[in-house]
């Protein structure tokens, strides 16, 4: 039978086990009067697992495990109570945790969801038609039900986004392209080359739009296009988490570029019909 460690004074936490056939189920009772005789009448809580579970609360729980609940008091089935879930092995905290000490969710006063460990990637779209800008815009193009921007040898795009306060403190930022050549690779062995800069601006203030402290610069190589024409081609560029700040605006400039090497350009020109991006996040709605 598990164990249950209490660790708020003067509350008692007790399991017992009814006999079951298929499903193994724990009763959770709770006292914080200081007295240890328990009754149906301080059931909190039922948990069960077996071939109808109905609550997992642990990671490694089953019958032998030793399972740590924090307190706090909210309220359980209409009822106020010190006890607050079936939370992680951490004495430290003073919210609801729900997994291990290495990966969990925990949920604030104030509601707030923050991640720790597994945590959780934000996608970021944009309109396509933010490629219409730049020092030689790109030419807009349509194919089938799609719209997109074409770009020769030269042609740049530049646009931005922000990042909120939701960053998990050790995240890349990744932009993701999608694009396509209305040309077979067997016709001309082509490849094209995108060259993608970067600035990250801190809301807070202290650095000039034009010349910020973190700045970089991402070669995509010579990428191969695709076997058939006018298959998808996905292109990724990583801006590395020591450039990336919460509440910064990221400014990308987007060129396409000669091939570095003696790698043959395609004869029609590469599309772009989709950009987005994607970081780590360790919390929810913050802005």
């Amino acid at each position: 039978m598990p164990t249950v460690t209490a660790k708020a004074t003067g509350l008692l936490i007790r399991w017992t086990e009814p006999s079951q056939s298929s499903v193994k189920e724990y009763w959770v009772y709770a006292r914080n009067d200081g007295n240890t005789a328990v009754t149906t009448a301080h059931i909190v809580a039922k948990l069960g697992y077996g071939t109808d579970t109905f609550f997992y609360p642990y990671d490694n729980f089953n019958e032998s495990s030793n399972v740590t609940f924090h307190l706090k008091a909210i309220s359980w089935a209409g009822k106020s109570s010190a006890l607050s879930a079936i939370l992680c092995a951490d004495t430290t905290t003073v919210a609801p945790r729900f997994g291990n000490t290495a990966s969990y969710t925990e949920i604030g006063d104030s509601g707030q969801i923050t991640f720790l460990g597994a945590q959780h990637n934000k996608i970021g779209t944009m309109s396509i038609h933010v490629l219409n800008v730049g020092t030689t815009k790109p030419t807009s193009v349509n194919i089938g039900n799609f719209t997109g921007y074409e770009y020769g040898i030269g042609d740049d795009s530049k646009f931005q986004f922000p990042i909120h306060k939701d960053l998990a403190g050790s995240s890349d930022v990744t932009l993701y392209v999608l694009m396509y050549v209305n040309e077979a690779f067997v016709t001309n062995s082509a490849y094209v080359s995108w060259q993608i800069d970067y600035a990250c601006v801190p809301l807070a203030g202290g650095e000039s739009m034009d010349s910020p402290t973190h700045t970089g610069q991402v070669l995509s190589g010579a990428t191969a296009i695709p076997a058939l024409a006018r298959n998808l081609i996905l292109l990724t560029a990583v801006i590395t988490a020591t450039d990336v700040a919460k509440q910064d605006i990221i400014g990308v400039t987007f060129t396409r570029i000669a091939n570095a090497g003696a790698e043959p350009n395609p004869g029609v020109e590469p599309v772009i019909v989709d950009v987005c991006y994607s970081y780590a996040i360790d919390k929810l709605s913050q802005v």
